[in-house]
């Protein structure tokens, strides 16, 4: 039992999603106090939601970005992480538009996206 709680530790630690997971398993198995693996299995949901938030940046989809951070905010992410990623988001929704505007070179359209994207 304790050599599971510290291979629970030791996979918490070391933020591995995977790892956690399998370690939750042996954990149960092991007889770890409920209280104490249902606290890793948060943890694990928290970094399957970090994962995905900074895929989800990476692939510079700013509609995936943000239903990744409702997901990050609804799993208790660190509001930081939350707000980096809705700053590329918007920066991206920005020069979405501002190509557009350009594109169809309406001035009131390419104004009002020139000012959001400096915001």
């Amino acid at each position: 039992r304790d050599a599971a709680s510290a291979q629970l530790s030791k996979a918490l630690q070391g933020g591995d999603l995977e790892a956690v997971q399998r370690a939750c398993t042996v954990a149960e198995a092991a007889g770890v106090p409920v209280r104490e693996i249902e606290a890793a299995q948060v943890a694990a949901v928290q970094i399957a939601v970090k994962e995905e938030l900074r895929a989800a940046r990476e692939s510079a989809d700013a509609r995936w970005i943000e239903q990744a951070c409702r997901r990050a905010e609804d799993a208790g992410v660190p509001l930081a992480d939350i707000r980096e990623a809705r700053a590329v988001a918007r920066r991206i929704f920005a020069h979405t538009d501002l190509m557009a505007a350009v594109q169809c070179s309406d001035l009131e359209l390419l104004e009002e996206a020139i000012t959001v994207a400096k915001e």
